[in-house]
């Protein structure tokens, strides 16, 4: 059976391009739990990357039962970096997600 994915929606300020985004997201969720990333099968997409003007918005894809154990680990970003991240939505599909990308005003071509 195909295990269910969620895409999370982040907001990212501090980092200005994609791989210094990942490298946060996981950076953090590897010292708060460091087998998370592997059982989530967590994924960074990085052609859902915007630049805004308070900060970055990334997709990542996580593994249905672990997206509020992923949720709490990245809540905790401040603490181990000097970024914050917020969680703008939780979706079932990309395409939702790209809709609602869209509604932040952060879509780049």
């Amino acid at each position: 059976m195909r295990t269910k994915r969620r895409y999370i929606l982040l907001s990212i300020d501090g980092p200005n391009d994609e791989e210094d985004v990942s490298k946060v997201i996981f950076s953090t969720v590897n010292r708060m739990d460091p087998f998370l990333n592997i059982r989530a099968n967590l994924r960074v997409i990085k052609e859902t990357f915007a630049r805004t003007d308070s900060g970055s918005l990334i997709a990542v894809a996580v593994n249905n039962k672990y997206k509020y154990s992923f949720i709490f680990n990245v809540s905790m970003m401040r603490k181990f970096s000097s970024s914050n991240a917020l969680t703008l939505t939780m979706s079932g599909s990309l395409k939702k997600l790209k809709l609602s990308e869209a509604k932040y005003g952060a879509i780049s071509e």
